[in-house]
């Protein structure tokens, strides 16, 4: 009996043991998968960005700045894929406008589409990033091997880099409900130095500096005429003052001479008559 009553508290204390000891795995695990999106930093182009938790990190790989590789690969119709997302950071600011929309959509379409199977752009617009309206959003479709994948790209500018950030993933595994989720977070933690140019905003300054030469210039102008107008009035007038003083010693000559041929006419006239 008393044999028993042993075995029975050791079976007892292992079990609670074991059970302590899975609560903390579970635990673990949980707060494993919980932990905080690790921060990726290129500090060379002032760029950073945060990868999925337990996603590979692989840098300047395959043409990319950077790749992040879910571990899990899946597969569809006999197709395995590894869902990724790319990071390519390029020299150069762009606006963030309706027409780089429209230059985005046809960059995607020639790169993307020249070495992928009926590449399409389903849609493409304007999205809050960090500030409002400084991002564009698109959603792109192509075939991998027949089978339907889907894409988000995401691109954003600095004041000196751009980024394009694409996620790619079977069309199935796309739409299935919270997957977008897990990418959406790390594809929205991009900072990048400075804020987007505005469309012709260095021509705009161009032809401001160009006004204020050409307004300066024509005020000079003006200012010069001004200035020989009333240099050449001055000696209109003293022109006119001298001329008015000719007439009256003219009138005080001509007031001062006798006339001679009234005096003659008279004194001849009662001679003749």
């Amino acid at each position: 009996m008393k044999t028993l009553l042993c075995l029975v508290l050791r079976s007892s204390f292992l079990g609670f043991s074991f059970l302590a000891l899975l609560q903390s795995k579970i635990a673990f695990a949980v707060t494993k998968r919980l932990e905080p999106l690790s921060q990726v930093s290129l500090a060379d182009l002032k760029f950073s960005i945060q990868a999925p938790a337990g996603w590979r990190v692989r840098d300047h790989y395959r043409g990319k700045t950077l790749v992040f590789e879910d571990p899990l690969m899946v597969t569809n119709k006999g197709v395995t894929f590894t869902r990724n997302i790319t990071v390519s950071v390029q020299s150069g600011a762009s606006p963030i406008d309706a027409l780089e929309v429209k230059h985005l959509s046809e960059k995607l379409r020639r790169e993307f589409g020249a070495g992928l199977s009926d590449f399409d752009i389903i849609e493409a617009r304007i999205i809050k990033y960090r500030t409002k309206g400084d991002a564009i959003l698109v959603f792109s479709t192509y075939t991998h091997a027949g089978v339907p994948m889907r894409q988000m790209h995401i691109f954003t500018s600095g004041s000196e880099f751009s980024a394009l950030i694409t996620y790619t993933d079977l069309q199935d595994s796309f739409e299935a409900p919270g997957a977008i989720d897990k990418v959406w977070g790390p594809m929205m933690s991009v900072e990048i130095s400075g804020q987007a140019p505005r469309r012709f905003e260095g021509l705009m300054y161009s032809l401001s500096g160009v006004g204020f030469v050409m307004s300066a210039v024509f005020l000079g102008k003006r200012l010069r005429r001004r200035s020989s107008k009333a240099h050449f009035q001055k000696i209109e007038d003293a022109l006119f003052d001298e001329d008015e003083g000719l007439e009256d010693d003219f009138e005080v000559e001509k007031k001062s001479k006798p006339n001679v041929c009234l005096m003659a006419e008279t004194l001849y006239a009662g001679r003749i008559a």
